[in-house]
């Protein structure tokens, strides 16, 4: 099955910064909202997967963030290990996809284009927080 890693940034207010992925119908969830991350290589940790995706995807200095973890969970035919960090800015660099966007908990979990595995994540660490 495949592994995948991810990270919800979240800003030192509590808002949500999302990966717009790229519009290329061959990747997951094209054009939608989701967290940063993706494959895990055959002999990283989940942990050691969401530190190395970041550090590919966004130009801040991943080694002063501090990922936490949120939850694991099967979906599709994937297997999700996913971590939240509290980023200091949100003006950093984005590598990959079109760009990051900052919603607030409860507009992302609004959103059409919020991908189905980045909802989940959310939705698990709001359960997780009551």
């Amino acid at each position: 099955m495949t592994k995948i890693a991810g990270t919800l940034l979240i800003t030192a207010s509590n808002e949500l910064v999302l990966h717009r992925r790229d519009n290329k119908p061959f990747i997951a969830s094209p054009g939608k909202l989701s967290l940063f991350g993706g494959h895990m290589e055959r002999d990283e940790s989940p942990k050691e997967a969401a530190i190395r995706e970041l550090q590919e995807e966004i130009s801040l200095n991943v080694g002063q963030l501090s990922l936490e973890h949120v939850v694991d969970f099967s979906k599709d035919g994937k297997d999700y290990f996913m971590f939240k960090a509290i980023v200091p800015t949100t003006d950093f660099e984005v590598y990959e996809g079109i760009g990051s966007e900052v919603y607030t908990v409860e507009e992302a979990l609004a959103r059409d284009d919020l991908a189905s595995a980045a909802r989940t994540t959310i939705t698990k660490m709001l359960e997780g927080e009551n």
